[in-house]
């Protein structure tokens, strides 16, 4: 059970990404803005999937954001899924937002073990 100012302090933090993420997509679509052209979704769309994915790991982990081999292996595992997003799907330029509901399945899922299995990994080597 979480005291009240656990809760409270939770709903800033959250808050506050929610206003960082808006604010990115405003600056993104005032940036971009070119009457001429179609605007093209994928970068704000492979943010938004980044956060999603990575936001539910967090969560899921709460457990574990004390211990270090956590954070180092969700580093690991962010920088490995925006190069496979960048080089991969940064080629295909309208991939369907069905795909990445998919994507996001098989993400969490393989994440979730290998964040399970990297830190007890990390718990034995301390040991």
């Amino acid at each position: 059970m979480t005291s009240p100012a656990k809760r409270i302090r939770d709903i800033i933090l959250e808050a506050l990404i929610a206003i960082l993420l808006v604010t990115a997509f405003a600056v993104y679509v005032i940036k971009t803005h070119d009457a001429t052209k179609v605007r093209d979704w994928t970068p704000v769309i492979q943010l938004g999937n980044t956060a999603l994915v990575f936001g539910f790991l967090i969560q899921w982990f709460r457990y574990a954001w004390r211990k270090s081999t956590f954070w180092a292996v969700l580093s690991v595992l962010l920088l490995v899924h925006v190069a496979v997003y960048m080089l991969l799907l940064g080629r295909i330029h309208q991939l369907p937002l069905v795909y990445y509901a998919l994507l996001d399945a098989c993400e969490l899922g393989v994440f979730e073990r290998i964040l399970v299995r990297g830190i007890s990994l990390g718990e034995r080597l301390v040991r």
